[in-house]
């Protein structure tokens, strides 16, 4: 079902006006990142570390301190 629901979010995307190409993806990607997270806060316990290469502005690494907020994390851009 993951397989189906990712190749139906490219080829949307494909359809897209370039300009708008980048923002759903993103967004799509920004969803697929709050399931993770979700997942990793009901399956682990504190001690979790994670590693953000090319975090740029670290806006995921924000996003995943506010879901799991005992979480340790090392941004590299």
């Amino acid at each position: 079902m993951k397989k189906i629901a990712i190749k139906l979010a490219v080829l949307l995307a494909g359809l897209l006006p370039a300009k708008y190409r980048f923002s759903f993806i993103n967004s799509m990607l920004s969803q697929q990142l709050i399931l993770i997270m979700d997942q990793l806060n009901n399956n682990l316990s504190n001690g979790i570390v994670v590693y953000d290469i090319g975090a740029h502005k670290g806006t995921w690494t924000k996003q995943l301190k506010i879901e799991i907020p005992s979480v340790n994390s090392f941004m590299f851009e």
